[in-house]
């Protein structure tokens, strides 16, 4: 931005809250007289847990439009700590996000104009975190376990990325909320996802930088230590448990039998079924694009067919290939489905019809590998039904494969994948570096960057729509 001129960009509030309307009205007081300027450019997206004091929710959610023009809720009927921040984040469109607390309070005005000017300036910086204490009069702090140096444009930056992104407040970047938002788990402490011992969150966290909006000798931001939210949980009875386990409140009083209620509808998620015959089939052939559906929060399932193969490696030890693989993807064991060969298809084809798929990827049926053959004809059997969408896929064996469909995708990212399997490489079964000149060479066909690398399909029937 020039000098004189104001942002025009749009911010979304996010915020998790329980039953405790006053403490909420407290906290969001104090963002309106300290940071909103103008209405319009923010949205309050709060989900409200049912949990908490006995009120109505929709008294939780009144407060909040007290406050705010614009108010996006979600009121689920059981609470959920990583299914609210998931909702809240999955709502949010705007470029820039505040992630906030219902019971922490800014204590003194900020320019959200100027923090803006930072993240546009530093590309990589994921966010901007608001201090809970006073900042020493020193240029380099050390907290969160990280040594935190003073830039001349007026934050901090942290000397490591490891595990410096929290959910206190914070103004993020949407590049990194849009990503971040797949690599929640609904039994984990989403504080605590986005820490360096979770393989599924490195490839994220490991791109970013994180910054410390606050100066040298700055007086504390936010309410934290001892806000108010800390006084009405010895109250209420109510107790947060340390770590990862903190998923809800243990204690206290959950209201029963409220509905669900939300004034934004999340687009239900699809469900993907990947058939292959092997481990290690889905990511040479289709990885990269199965990246793209988590990224857009859709259910994939992976079922391999002859997980007992044995003449490339052990079946142990492939089979733990695969799950190191699945962990970088951000999907847990209950999304490998595995059958041997001796099965019969019948059987295996009743287990798959109950994943009830939306998008089928099969191996192609001309194929010079006879279990590869197989796998695609239990695919296709799969995919018999009108509403499903069967698409073909290649994993190296495959003859007269000519692609019609093109899914543009990030080879460094599944290359990752591919790494995981670390027998085949070795044993040539896969060649990295062949696979990503065919996939360049594909990429060629529907873009003009030489960069690009682009997987192939073969589509029989589609729907057309203008």
């Amino acid at each position: 931005m020039g000098i004189g001129e104001k942002s025009v960009d749009k911010i979304d509030i996010t915020m998790t809250a329980v039953l405790r309307p006053a403490v909420l009205d407290k906290s969001l007081a104090s963002i309106v007289k300290n940071l909103v300027k103008d209405q319009n450019r923010f949205r309050l997206i709060i989900n409200v847990d049912p949990i908490g004091e006995d009120v109505d929710p929709m008294a939780v959610v009144e407060v909040a439009r007290k406050h705010f023009d614009n108010v996006i809720y979600n009121i689920p009927s059981e609470p959920s700590f990583p299914k609210a921040v998931k909702w809240i984040w999955l709502a949010s469109e705007a470029p820039y996000v505040f992630h906030w607390e219902d019971d922490v309070s800014l204590l003194r005005e900020i320019d959200i104009d100027d923090m803006i000017r930072i993240h546009k300036k530093y590309l990589d910086v994921a966010a901007l975190r608001l201090y809970i204490r006073d900042t020493p009069k020193k240029k380099v702090l050390h907290i969160f376990r990280s040594n935190w140096r003073y830039n001349k444009d007026g934050f901090y930056i942290a000397d490591n990325w490891q595990e410096q992104f929290g959910l206190n407040p914070n103004l993020i970047k949407k590049e990194f909320i849009k990503e971040a938002v797949h690599i929640l788990r609904d039994d984990i402490n989403p504080e605590k996802v986005f820490r360096v011992k979770y393989a599924w969150s490195v490839p994220l966290i490991s791109k970013w930088k994180y910054g410390l909006y606050t100066n040298p000798g700055n007086k504390i931001t936010v309410s934290g230590l001892n806000s108010e939210g800390h006084v009405w949980r010895r109250q209420q009875g109510l107790d947060k448990p340390v770590g990862k386990h903190f998923l809800t409140w243990a204690g206290g009083k959950k209201r029963k039998n409220v509905e669900s209620k939300s004034n934004k509808e999340i687009e239900m998620s699809k469900t993907v079924l990947v058939v292959a015959a092997h481990f290690d089939d889905v990511e040479v052939g289709v990885g990269g694009t199965i990246l793209k559906h988590i990224e857009c929060n859709h259910s994939v399932y992976i079922a391999v067919l002859d997980s007992g193969e044995f003449r490339t490696g052990k079946p142990k030890v492939r089979k733990q290939e695969q799950l190191n693989s699945l962990s970088v993807m951000g999907l847990d064991k209950s999304h490998l489905l595995l059958f041997t060969s001796d099965e019969d298809e019948a059987d295996v084809m009743t287990k798959l019809d109950k994943v009830r798929p939306d998008i089928i990827y099969t191996l192609y049926e001309k194929d010079t590998h006879q279990a590869h053959r197989k796998a695609s004809c239990i695919g296709q059997s799969v995919g018999r039904k009108k509403h499903i969408t069967t698409i073909f896929y290649d994993a190296g064996s495959a003859y007269e494969f000519y692609p019609n469909v093109f899914s543009i995708i990030d080879f460094k990212k599944k290359s990752v994948l591919i790494k995981c399997f670390q027998t085949q490489l070795e044993c040539g079964a896969i060649n990295l570096d062949r696979r990503k000149k065919l996939e360049s060479y594909w990429a060629s066909l529907v873009t003009e960057n030489v960069n690009d690398h682009a997987e192939g399909f073969i589509i029989r029937k589609m729907i057309y729509e203008v």
